[in-house]
């Protein structure tokens, strides 16, 4: 068999084995070393994040014995346990019972929602000791809450208030069952002169400090407990451990540091922990190294798996570099069949200066000196639009304006008279405004005022027969609309209107948005129009905007019916087939034109 030497395999295989020896060390040296310091870090975040969880468990078991301390402090404000507490010890059953009475019920109404709270007990210095309905255990007889060893540290430290982790078991008389409890002592003072008259006693179950934990605990992978500055377990998850010593090597050293995480030297894992400023516990949760092994594993099947797509990937773009010499004929193939689909806006240079490379920049010129004409093309038809815009409201009868002017003319010549100086007035700035050529779309507000003159010329026409109302909804006013968009709607319901009303002809003016469109509608009371004549007309305003040019159609119709046309077909024409004018009327009653188009600010 004969072998091929490398310098005689074809480039196409060179490249190809080249380029994978060169992704096979890359994606060595980027595992080995992803491995490596990826394991430390995401160990660190996970005991970080853990350490974390423990701070805000802490928190929150300080946020329950918070709500028990607000509660207390207004019961130590209580007047009436004040003045019972300063009083002397009873001297009869009658009386103790009497005051027990008022106790309870002031403890009873206070601590009968909280449900973490076990037993409730307040003390006299006078040797009174009065308690809740809801508490389980019972003083003993002989009990002096000041000989007691909590109230002796607190006396030395001058605290007034002390959490203990657990209750003073001797000092009660035992109920035969284990009573997992931490204790709230709280010293009572006289509200006025400041003097010490009792204190408060409040037994808290420990369950709430499991309920708080639950979810940590719920995985199996974690453990969380809770110790005190004296390494006796507060809590634990088998409550037999409850009261005992905490038996960790390194416990003296966590409790040194109080926040943070060591590896445990009695268990295979770690110790995260936090201790809390104000009780003094620590919350503690030993996490088992197979909960980090199991993260850091799954990142290891990650690289592995990325690995083999870089390998995949790598064999990707040999085949894809053995296959550049063709790749550009089939580029400029698909960028001509882009062409052939009407996008003119693409380019197929490569850059290169080879054969192909000039061939795609002569294709490119080509490609643009076609979309050129089609530019120069669809401009000559715009221009074309726009004399057919310009030629249709040229149409919309001016001879109004003129014959009205010739009247006003003779009128002023014979009277000097203020009515007819008014119309002078109006019909000039209509005049002006009519012939303005310079601008297309002008505010509402200017059409409105527009509109105003040509009702007062027609007003001085007809006197009281003929009345206007205007309804213009204000954030319209300073909208855009098209120039002379909505007179040849008025002047149509005044023509209508004084034709067939006999007594006053009333027409009402609109304006006003809805959402992205904008609505002009103008109301006469005139008769109205037939349901057929009524359809035919609104048929071929729907297909006004369809014609060449409305100008050029037989004009056998009305004038009022070109006028109709006229308007919107420029509205067509302006901004597209679902806009432009429709006409509701009922016989008897009157007509109302309106007119759609689109928001423009």
């Amino acid at each position: 068999m004969k072998i091929v030497k490398y310098k005689d395999l074809k480039m196409k295989n060179k490249l190809f084995i080249g380029f994978l020896l060169v992704i096979a060390v890359l994606v060595s040296l980027l595992g080995y070393f992803s491995m490596t310091f990826s394991e430390q870090s995401i160990r660190i975040q996970m005991l970080d994040s853990i350490q974390e969880t423990m701070t805000q468990m802490g928190e929150n078991i300080e946020g329950e014995i918070q709500k028990v301390l607000d509660v207390s402090a207004q019961v130590c404000l209580n007047q009436d346990l004040g003045t019972i507490l300063q009083e002397e010890k009873p001297k009869t059953i009658e009386e103790y019972y009497r005051k027990d009475r008022t106790m309870r019920q002031i403890l009873n109404d206070s601590y009968a929602t909280y449900f973490s709270v076990e037993d409730v007990f307040v003390c006299s210095y006078n040797g009174s000791v009065y308690g809740s309905d809801k508490n389980k255990l019972s003083l003993t007889a002989d009990y002096d809450f000041t000989r007691t060893g909590w109230f002796e540290d607190m006396k030395q430290s001058g605290a007034k208030i002390s959490i203990l982790s657990q209750y003073d078991s001797s000092s009660y008389i035992s109920t035969g069952e284990p009573q997992k409890l931490f204790s709230i002592v709280k010293k009572i003072y006289n509200y006025k002169s400041g003097k010490e008259i009792g204190c408060l006693i409040i037994h808290m179950n420990s369950d709430i400090l499991g309920n708080v934990l639950q979810s940590v605990n719920s995985n199996e992978y974690q453990q969380c407990l809770i110790i005190d500055n004296n390494k006796k377990i507060i809590y634990h998850p088998d409550s037999d451990y409850i009261g005992t010593q905490y038996r960790e090597a390194r416990v003296s050293e966590l409790l040194t540091v109080q926040n943070g995480y060591m590896e445990s030297l009695s268990e295979k894992g770690y110790l995260v922990f936090s201790t809390s400023p104000v009780t003094g516990w620590s919350v503690v949760c030993v996490v088992d190294n197979k909960y980090i092994m199991d993260s850091i594993n799954r990142l290891r099947l990650f690289l592995i798996l990325t690995a083999l797509f870089c390998v995949i990937l790598s064999v990707y773009f040999a085949s894809y570099i053995s296959k550049t010499i063709s790749d550009p004929v089939a580029r400029l193939q698909r960028k001509m069949h882009q062409v052939g689909e009407g996008d003119f806006d693409i380019r197929a240079a490569t850059g290169a200066s080879d054969e192909i490379g000039q061939l795609t920049m002569s294709f490119d010129k080509m490609v643009e000196r076609t979309k050129q004409l089609i530019e120069n093309v669809y401009q000559s038809e715009i221009y074309q639009k726009e004399a057919e815009l310009n030629a249709l409201q040229a149409q919309i009868n001016p001879h109004f304006l003129y014959n009205t002017l010739q009247t006003i003319d003779m009128m002023a010549e014979e009277e000097e008279a203020d009515e007819i100086s008014d119309a002078c007035q109006a019909l000039s700035k209509i005049f002006r405004y009519s012939i303005n050529r310079g601008q297309e779309f002008v505010h509402v507000q200017d059409e409105l005022v527009h509109i105003e003159n040509y009702m007062l010329i027609q007003k001085l026409r007809f006197g009281n027969k003929l009345d206007v109302r205007y309804d213009i909804q204000e954030d319209c006013r300073e909208l855009y609309i098209v120039k002379l968009l909505i007179q040849p709607m008025v002047e149509n319901a005044v023509v209508h209107g004084m034709e067939n009303v006999l007594d006053q002809c009333l027409v009402t003016i609109r304006v006003y948005r809805d959402r992205d469109c904008l609505y002009a509608e103008v109301e006469d009371n005139g008769t109205g129009i037939g349901t057929e004549q009524l359809d035919k007309l609104n048929e071929k305003l729907a297909h006004s905007g369809e014609q060449k040019m409305v100008h050029e159609v037989d004009y056998v119709k009305s004038h009022t019916s070109i006028g109709l046309e006229n308007t919107n077909a420029r509205i067509k024409l302006y901004f597209g087939q679902e806009y432009g004018i429709t006409i509701t009327s009922e016989e008897g009653t009157g007509t109302k034109v309106r007119i759609r188009l689109p928001v423009r600010t």
